[in-house]
């Protein structure tokens, strides 16, 4: 079977490290050329837009892709910037107590789909009535965070449950379509979950943490052994 090589254009620069620490000369012909001095006294600013930045030039380029090379990559992409702005807009409104709209303009926004409608429809649901959130498309990640006894939204059981339900979505998707660009996809991804759960028990370590406290954390993020 012969192998076509295919050249791949280099990605563009995003930075000039010789010109540190000027940040205006660094980052002003490259894409993040909107970084400057003035964005370091707004650090969580600065990270959110990086953030959706980077999911918005994820799906420009997984758009680019055939689909019949694509597979379901972009299928993975969206369900993973939907569940990232669920988890986004629950946290802003539970642990920094802002509005809609404000949340509405720090969420991702990818051309032709929509992720943000389910973000943004429970922060009218009251966060202490189980039932307003059974009206919720992603009503399955709150039934299993709540617990007995009076209800309260446990938006960390939320957020683990969003990125289990990625996790697994990606892992079943790599076996499925072998004959596209998913399992490269996958396989990344997969590798990013199983580092960060890495990393995090290497941090426990060092803090001499409880063996169930490292075991629960890294079941959390893959959902289970990987």
């Amino acid at each position: 079977v012969a192998l076509r090589l295919v050249r791949v254009n280099d990605p563009e620069p995003g930075f000039v490290e010789s010109a540190f620490p000027d940040l205006g000369k660094m980052f002003a012909s490259g894409r993040y050329s909107w970084i400057d001095e003035k964005a370091l006294e707004d650090l969580a600013g600065t990270e959110n837009r990086l953030d959706r930045q980077y999911y918005s030039e994820l799906w420009r380029e997984g758009r680019r892709v055939p689909r019949r090379k694509a597979g379901p990559v972009l299928d993975l992409i969206a369900e993973e910037a939907e569940l990232q702005n669920v988890v986004w807009a629950l946290r802003l409104r539970r642990y920094y107590g802002l509005g809609k709209e404000r949340i509405d303009g720090m969420l991702v926004r990818l051309d032709g789909v929509d992720v943000t409608t389910e973000a943004l429809r429970p922060l009218d649901f009251k966060f202490d009535q189980r039932e307003d959130w059974s009206r919720w498309a992603w009503e399955s990640l709150v039934a299993a965070s709540s617990r007995e006894g009076p209800f309260s939204l446990d938006v960390r059981g939320v957020e683990i449950m969003a990125r289990r339900k990625v996790y697994r979505s990606v892992r079943r998707a790599l076996h499925m379509h072998p004959f596209t660009y998913t399992p490269l996809y996958c396989c990344f991804k997969i590798k990013e979950y199983e580092t960060a759960a890495v990393i995090g028990i290497i941090e426990g370590v060092h803090l001499g943490a409880p063996f169930e406290e490292m075991a629960s954390f890294a079941a959390g993020i893959t959902g289970g052994s990987a």
